[in-house]
């Protein structure tokens, strides 16, 4: 069972480099400083072990930020420039690879519960966007042994294609959920959904 708990802090602190012009000073607040100062003390910063495959600045439109996507064998850790979360491989309910009706690019959207949080914030479904042309080239981080004896059949051990086809594959594979795709319905101007407001 988890449990959320929250803190208010209050306020700010004083600028400590003197190096930097009084006028260039961001203030900082002092939850800031804790989020800081607790993730040196409790080094959850740094995450223990090599991540499977790692893949930098995604865009993502919800929440809206680039992340880099580090994927490990029961979870995956989106970081960004203000959030760092951690998502387990069993919260992943849906996923979904849809193209974009611009013909440019293509989604890929992740439903995951409970929904991740940023501030007041619950993000049910993470919404990804690639170039639907844009490449990719990776190798999974894992010994051939290992490779073979957890991973082969639901994963490749290198890939190289369309960067949303890596990624579907990749999170199919480590997530075991199926990746929901249009069905054969093509509207008049031949995409695979209709405008709606």
């Amino acid at each position: 069972e988890l449990v959320e708990v929250r803190f208010y802090i209050p306020g700010t602190v004083p600028y400590e480099d003197d190096d930097v012009a009084e006028e260039d000073r961001e203030e900082k607040t002092s939850a800031a400083a804790f989020y800081d100062q607790l993730k040196e003390k409790a080094d959850i910063g740094q995450v223990a072990g090599e991540a499977l495959a790692s893949f930098t600045d995604i865009l993502f439109l919800t929440p809206r930020g680039r992340f880099d996507i580090d994927l490990y064998p029961s979870y995956l850790r989106l970081r960004g420039k203000t959030y760092d979360h951690k998502i387990q491989y069993r919260q992943v309910e849906r996923i979904f690879s849809l193209p974009k009706p611009d013909d440019i690019h293509h989604l890929m959207v992740i439903h995951v519960n409970p929904p991740l949080r940023q501030g007041q914030t619950p993000y049910p479904y993470l919404v990804l966007q690639f170039a639907k042309d844009e490449e990719l080239e990776v190798e999974i981080n894992v010994s051939e042994e290992e490779f073979k004896e957890k991973y082969e059949g639901r994963l490749k051990k290198r890939y190289d294609q369309q960067t949303h086809l890596v990624l579907s594959h990749v999170f199919r594979g480590l997530t075991e959920r199926r990746i929901i795709i249009p069905g054969s319905f093509t509207s008049k101007h031949g995409q695979a959904a209709v405008s709606c407001s």
